[in-house]
């Protein structure tokens, strides 16, 4: 099975639920994650971004989630 064949999901869910269901380090987790979608990852300051170092003239190799995706060996994560 490849990874673009797995079925995955996605819970929101609170800082106290995850608290509840994996303790102290949990709720750090939760925070850190509800921490980088507000005020967000860059903490609410201005950041580069590819396309305004190439504008400055650098050539920054890319790449795109699908393809670190499919370059990846997944198959621990999938249990195959």
């Amino acid at each position: 099975m490849g990874i673009d064949e797995a079925k995955v999901g996605y819970e929101q869910i609170s800082v106290e639920k995850m608290s509840e269901g994996a303790g102290e380090f949990g709720k750090e987790v939760a925070e850190m994650y509800e921490y980088t979608t507000w005020p967000g990852y860059d903490g609410g300051v201005p950041m580069l971004k590819g396309e305004d170092l190439r504008n400055m003239g650098f050539e920054i190799p890319m790449t795109t989630v699908e393809e670190y995706t499919k370059k990846e060996d997944w198959t621990l994560a999938l249990n195959v």
